[in-house]
């Protein structure tokens, strides 16, 4: 009866051991990977047998079963909230991106208006400037008392009544009817209407001696005023 006694202590110390053999380490439950906590790898235990790990009885392998789907839970909720946290931190990414797209998209195109602007300021300047400084090179056309604008009779100066002007400003006085007539004249007709005005200013040039200086100074004017008229419109 003694030795039964002990056989029994015996067996049931070995199956003790057993168990805590098949224990795994404390220290193979948690490794630091940035504060990480890394299970043990899954049990191979399928209800055939304990093949990789798990415990020694079907009590210990139920158990070290459970830990593995309660870690599996603690990963999956892991792994989800990293990737709302990424997922998280792109959408921030993206918004920043495109605030400084549009940005700078509103930046070059204010700094191109007031390119455009400063171009103009001295376009602007330049023809107002241009404008004063060519006022005296206006040209200048017959005022109605020398030239009818319906008709269009001209008023000859006294200096251009000379006989030795006759043809020529009758010559003169058929363009500027043709100009009433159809409004401005042809080419060819403001071709021979500034060669007859040129050769009368050279004539009265050459005979200077003949006019007094307030004659000469009116038919010259006239004529040029006369060349720059057969060049335009009636109105």
């Amino acid at each position: 009866m003694k030795n039964s006694i002990i056989f029994l202590v015996c067996i049931l110390l070995a199956g003790v051991g057993i168990v805590i053999g098949q224990q795994p380490p404390e220290d193979s439950l948690a490794t630091s990977n940035g504060g990480r906590v890394i299970p043990p790898p899954p049990s191979s235990y399928s209800g055939w047998g304990w093949y990789g790990g798990g415990g020694g009885t079907v009590a210990g392998s139920y158990l070290y079963g459970l830990g593995d789907v309660v870690r599996a839970q603690g990963e999956y909720n892991l792994n989800t909230s990293a990737a709302a946290v990424n997922l998280s931190q792109a959408a921030k990414q993206q918004i920043k991106n495109w605030k400084n797209y549009v940005e700078a998209y509103y930046y070059t195109r204010r700094v191109r208006q007031d390119q455009l602007a400063a171009e103009s300021a001295k376009i602007r300047q330049y023809n107002q400037e241009w404008l004063r400084s060519h006022a005296a090179m206006k040209p200048q056309r017959l005022e109605p008392t020398e030239l009818d604008p319906v008709t269009g009779k001209l008023q000859w100066p006294v200096a251009l009544r000379a006989p030795a002007y006759q043809q020529q400003c009758d010559d003169l006085q058929e363009l500027f009817y043709e100009r009433a007539k159809y409004g401005a004249l042809s080419y060819e007709s403001y071709q021979k209407a500034a060669e007859i005005t040129q050769n009368m200013i050279a004539d009265l040039k050459d005979n200077i001696r003949q006019y007094t200086p307030n004659n000469y100074l009116a038919a010259k004017g006239f004529l040029e005023k006369l060349t720059c008229e057969a060049g335009l419109p009636t109105s």
